[in-house]
């Protein structure tokens, strides 16, 4: 009986059952909210597409267009005063979630593409990220996988939002 114990428990901890999942969407936390709202102007067209290959089917263009808007909104780099929609193009070229393992691993890649209204390309670039959850963070498998994916959401957001303030702020009053 002890034996059975230990082999189910070490099942546990190895297992991520990502097979089944329903599409999955992360705020990450780490995002900073702005208090001045985002005018319906500012932000114009979000467009997300996802590649055939090396996308899981639970990683769906539209949930993460909605964390990619509802991140827009809270840090409002686009400020209030613009009069001009700023248009992004985002094609997720690689989202994985981990199955198993002690170290659990889940990558984001996305490639974006900012334009101004009137065509100008802002930002051009493609922004990978990769999180790692191990046995130290969680134990249960399961809870470790969502952690890892949760990871790479938030370290992915993590690059792609100094590049866009940096992009957006270079352009002010010229776009």
């Amino acid at each position: 009986m002890r034996r059975l114990s230990i082999i189910l428990l070490s099942i546990l901890s190895l297992a991520g059952c990502a097979r089944n999942l329903p599409p999955i969407l992360f705020l990450p936390s780490t995002v900073e909210s702005s208090s001045i709202p985002i005018t319906d102007a500012a932000l114009g067209a979000v467009t997300v597409t996802t590649k055939s290959s090396g996308v899981e089917k639970h990683i769906s263009a539209d949930t993460f267009k909605v964390a990619l808007v509802e991140i827009l909104k809270r840090t409002n780099y686009f400020g209030d005063d613009r009069t001009k929609a700023i248009k992004i193009d985002a094609e997720i070229y690689q989202a994985t979630f981990p199955l198993f393992g002690f170290i659990m691993k889940s990558d984001l890649g996305v490639h974006y593409i900012v334009s101004a209204s009137g065509g100008k390309v802002l930002l051009d670039e493609y922004v990978f990220y990769q999180g790692r959850a191990t046995i130290a963070d969680e134990l249960m498998g399961s809870v470790r996988a969502l952690l890892a994916f949760q990871k790479a959401n938030e370290g992915h957001f993590a690059i792609l939002l100094p590049m866009l303030k940096a992009a957006l702020s270079r352009c002010r009053g010229r776009c």
